[in-house]
């Protein structure tokens, strides 16, 4: 009886998992020109160019969930900060509501390395980055041994680190604009303007949630950010 039951959760699995994540020839298909490297860069776009106080890698809670957000794609965000201990992890959780029918683009860990000055803790250099400089950055992600991360949607593991063949996503070198009070901590010394920028790490691309209320839990070494989604005019509950 246990053997059944395991053959059919593990068909189960497949189904909701192929239902849910898009590989990369399906994100190509939907999106034409783009692949999830493009949207890996306009993710660090949005964040980079809102102030800290608007800042979704700085939201407790959800309020500031719909900054910069647009198109037929909506951002998830991680976190900033420190835990609070006794804690060993940063806890975050999140409500926000948005329209139907919107794929959904989920940092699973990602890292930026940019042009800023050094004390940032992830300067290259401070010349024009070339493709070459991608790989500094991956060298200096992989160092960090981070590569562990899951997500769950609606109290389903979807994602480990056992799948992120689908999820790698390293950019080219992009623009990236920051405001005077940005999110670095020493955002004081880091001028408003546009500075060059490379990202790594993991990134998913979820297909449209049906209406109505989803739980999504990013899990990986430094935190958990729980997002309660209310998608559509679909009633809001708790699980």
């Amino acid at each position: 009886m246990h053997q059944v039951h395991l053959i059919l959760l593990s068909f189960l699995f497949g189904i909701f998992y192929s239902s849910s994540v898009l590989n990369k020839n399906q994100i190509e298909a939907t999106f034409k020109d783009y692949d999830l490297s493009d949207f890996h860069a306009q993710w660090w776009r949005q964040v980079g160019a809102l102030e800290k106080q608007v800042n979704p890698l700085f939201d407790t809670t959800g309020a500031n969930c719909g900054q910069n957000q647009g198109g037929p794609v909506w951002f998830l965000h991680g976190a900033s900060g420190s835990p609070t201990p006794p804690a060993t992890i940063l806890s975050v959780k999140r409500s926000c509501r948005i329209a139907s029918g919107l794929y959904l683009l989920i940092p699973l860990i990602n890292f930026l390395c940019d042009t800023v000055p050094s004390f940032s803790g992830t300067k290259i250099t401070d010349t024009p980055l070339s493709h070459a400089k991608t790989a500094t950055c991956q060298e200096k992600f992989d160092s960090f041994n981070v590569s562990r991360f899951s997500l769950l949607l609606d109290n389903v593991v979807i994602l480990t680190e056992a799948s992120k063949s689908i999820v790698n996503a390293p950019t080219c070198p992009f623009d990236i604009f920051y405001p005077a009070n940005n999110h670095y901590q020493n955002r004081d010394l880091v001028q408003a303007g546009i500075y060059k920028g490379v990202a790594v790490g993991f990134i998913a691309m979820l297909s449209p949630l049906e209406d109505g209320f989803h739980k999504i839990v990013i899990n990986n070494f430094f935190s958990s950010i729980e997002y309660d989604l209310t998608v559509g005019n679909g009633s809001y509950k708790h699980y």
